[in-house]
């Protein structure tokens, strides 16, 4: 991490995410904020894999706001403008 240097980390799945959180709770409840990890800012989202599991509206909407949110901290604009259905 201090090698590459990003401003921003999307942690992917439980075992980042709690790790780069410095926290044991459940990806659900880790996604949608922002942690910070030696200066960086960290978002959680769910592991792919799980998306294939679970491929469901609901879930792909949280995703894709959890990358949105990432985006944004960056400070640039979203790539795939979120549309309301």
């Amino acid at each position: 991490i201090e090698v590459i240097n990003p401003d921003v980390i999307l942690a992917v799945g439980r075992f980042p995410a709690q790790w780069l959180a410095n926290s044991t709770q459940p990806i659900g409840q880790l996604r949608g904020n922002v942690y910070e990890f030696k200066g960086r800012k960290v978002v959680c989202t769910y592991h792919p894999a799980y998306l294939l599991r679970n491929y469901t509206m609901d879930t792909r909407k949280k995703v894709h706001g959890d990358v949105l949110l990432a985006v944004q901290l960056l400070g640039s604009a979203p790539i795939v403008r979120e549309t309301k259905a």
